[in-house]
C-alpha cells in the first residue's frame, strides 16, 4: 500500500514529482486571502481506489480521501498549519478535523499526516504544550482518539529540534512502524507502514497487433474502398468517428 502526503507549490505540476502510477488528490486555491493553499496534496495507488472528500476539508489547507486497503476502508488525510497561524486559519483547520471526527465511524482507520507547526514537547509523557493554538488540536487530537508515532524531531535549528510533523491515527495496531529519513529538505520525511494487506489486480491479457506480419497491401486496398464514404460526410466530428471506427474494423 502506497500514499505519499506532500507539501507542494502551487506552480509545480504533478508530474513534475509524483510518479504518473499515482492518483494525486491536490487542494484547490482558496483565494487571494489564502494564496498558499494548494500546496497539500495526496498521492495514491489507483487500486486502492482513492476519493477526495472535500465536504470535509471547508477552508482548511487539508486533503481527506477514502481509501479501500484489502477490506478496510480508510479516511486518510494530509494537512498543513502555517507558523503564526492567525485564529482564522486555525480554526478553520479545527473545523475540518471535527467534519472528520464526525465521520470517523464509517472508517476502519483514520491516518492523518502532516506538518502542523505546533508548540508541543513530545519528548515526555504527557507532552507539554507550548503557546495556543496547541491546546486546542491536542484536544481535537484527543476527541479523535489519535496516537502521535513520530518520535524523532523533524525539524532541527542550532537551538532546537522539535517534532512538528504529525503522523496520527485512531487506530494504533494498524500502524506497524514509523521513522524519519533525514536529509530530505529543511524537514525531515515521516515514512510508516500500515498493517494492510492489499493486492495489486492483474492487468487483463490485451491483444496487440502484430504490425510485422500484416498484410500491408491488402489492409491498403481495403481502406481505400471502406473510407470512400468519410470524404462525403460533412460534419468533421461524424466523420471522425466513422474513419476511426473504419480503420480499427479493418485492422481487427
Amino acid at each position: 500500500m502506497q500514499i505519499f502526503a506532500l507539501l507542494m507549490r502551487p506552480e509545480i505540476k504533478n508530474h513534475e514529482f509524483v510518479p504518473r502510477e499515482y492518483v494525486v488528490l491536490r487542494k484547490e486555491q482558496l483565494g487571494e486571502r489564502n494564496a498558499a493553499a494548494g500546496e497539500v496534496m495526496l498521492a495514491i495507488r489507483p487500486h486502492l481506489q482513492p476519493r477526495m472528500l472535500q465536504h470535509l476539508e471547508g477552508d482548511a489547507e487539508v486533503v481527506w480521501a477514502s481509501v479501500r486497503a484489502g477490506r478496510l476502508l480508510l479516511l486518510v488525510g494530509s494537512a498543513y498549519r502555517r507558523p503564526n497561524a492567525d485564529q482564522e486559519y486555525n480554526s478553520a483547520l479545527l473545523r475540518s478535523l471535527e467534519c472528520a471526527a464526525r465521520q470517523q465511524h464509517n472508517y476502519d482507520g483514520v491516518p492523518l499526516m502532516g506538518d502542523f507547526n505546533l508548540d508541543i514537547k513530545r519528548d515526555i509523557e504527557p507532552p507539554v504544550v507550548g503557546v495556543q493554538p496547541a491546546e486546542a488540536f491536542i484536544d481535537a487530537f484527543a476527541e479523535m482518539s489519535f496516537a502521535q508515532f513520530v518520535k524523532t524531531a523533524t525539524s532541527t535549528t542550532n537551538t532546537s529540534a522539535m517534532i512538528i510533523d504529525l503522523l496520527l491515527c485512531d487506530d494504533p495496531a494498524l500502524v506497524v512502524e514509523a521513522h524519519v529519513v533525514f536529509g530530505t529538505s529543511d524537514h525531515e520525511a515521516v515514512v510508516a507502514k500500515l498493517a494492510v494487506s492489499v493486492q495489486k489486480p492483474i492487468s487483463a491479457p490485451t491483444r496487440v497487433p502484430n504490425f510485422q506480419r500484416a498484410n500491408w497491401p491488402l489492409l491498403s486496398q481495403v481502406l481505400e474502398q471502406r473510407l470512400d464514404c468519410v470524404s462525403r460526410e460533412e460534419c468533421i466530428i461524424t466523420a471522425w468517428e466513422m474513419w476511426k471506427k473504419i480503420l480499427f474494423d479493418t485492422v481487427e
